[in-house]
């Protein structure tokens, strides 16, 4: 502490008037006393009672505050022998209380280590109820729906049967309807794919069907309804569909040509040989024979049915 400065200070007494605060401020600030100490309400206190004295009380004054100050040492001293196991219960007690919130410290930073792994099991666990949610809406819209649901299942199944028992009209509506319904929700549910390939195969037994009676003989009024129905499946374009039926009925014209050459049998020759002797003309050889009536049978096959078929592409 530095010394205090003892210059002789220009302080006029009077018994009626106490020591100026000014004074005893200035002694104050040449002493080395914390802010803290300077700033506490006990030591303003002290300094306004210094100043509100006289003169000749400030040895008095000294001498008492020594005998406090020696009074509370012993006091001190005293409190500290008498409560010397308080202490060391306390210093145990802190202890235990640091180690206990080391142990704390060490849980919590366990804990929030896991934060991050629980935050994502949550979020695993809202996402699988979101998708049971979704699940039971669309089970619970199946329900709802079932007769429905059941009868566009079962579209496969009835265009086959329409197909077998030849009812061509229902089977070509049902594929337009399953048609329509793939082109609309095709991209969203996977069973409408499934029932539109399986009716799609369905259509293809059925053009293939109606390929087959367009290779047999047709009457006109049967040919331009197979041609229809080939028509409106809407699976040939008008050029593929001309080109189609040439082909079928050009196959039903050699299997007619064909089937008509095989039924030639000798006896028929004989009767033909017969009336052409009849009719004026010359007997035919009988190397030549057959093959005047082959040429002749081919002849008038050809002419019938090629007939029929270009009548009939005309008209369809």
């Amino acid at each position: 502490m530095d010394e205090i400065d003892r210059s002789p200070v220009n302080i006029s007494t009077n018994n009626d008037k106490g020591l100026p605060v000014m004074w005893i401020r200035q002694l104050i600030s040449k002493l080395n006393i914390s802010p803290d100490i300077r700033n506490e309400p006990l030591f303003e206190k002290a300094v306004n009672e210094l100043a509100s004295s006289n003169l000749e009380n400030l040895s008095s004054s000294v001498y008492q505050l020594r005998t406090v100050r020696d009074v509370l040492k012993n006091k001190i001293k005293s409190l500290a022998a008498e409560n010397y196991h308080i202490f060391i219960d306390t210093k145990d007690a802190s202890q235990n209380i640091l180690e206990k919130t080391s142990e704390m410290s060490t849980a919590n930073q366990a804990f929030l280590s896991q934060i991050t792994e629980f935050t994502q099991c949550c979020s695993d666990i809202l996402l699988k109820a979101r998708s049971i949610e979704a699940s039971l809406k669309k089970n619970r819209s199946a329900l709802e729906n079932h007769t429905q649901l059941l009868e566009i299942i079962e579209l496969p199944q009835l265009m086959q049967t329409c197909v077998h028992n030849g009812h061509y009209d229902d089977a070509i509506s049902i594929f337009g309807y399953t048609k329509t319904l793939f082109n609309k929700y095709g991209s969203r549910y996977s069973v409408l794919r499934m029932i539109y390939s399986q009716v799609s195969a369905v259509a293809s037994q059925f053009i293939h069907q109606l390929y087959n009676q367009l290779r047999a003989p047709l009457s006109l009024s049967s040919c331009i309804k197979t041609v229809v129905f080939l028509r409106r499946t809407g699976l040939l374009s008008e050029q593929e569909l001309r080109l189609k039926f040439l082909q079928t009925r050009t196959s039903c014209l050699k299997s007619q040509i064909n089937s008509s050459l095989l039924a030639c049998t000798p006896k028929e020759l004989a009767g033909v040989d017969k009336r052409e002797k009849l009719s004026g003309f010359l007997p035919f050889k009988e190397s030549h024979d057959k093959s005047y009536w082959v040429a002749t049978r081919r002849i008038e096959v050809t002419r019938v049915h090629l007939f029929d078929i270009v009548t009939q592409y005309r008209n369809h």
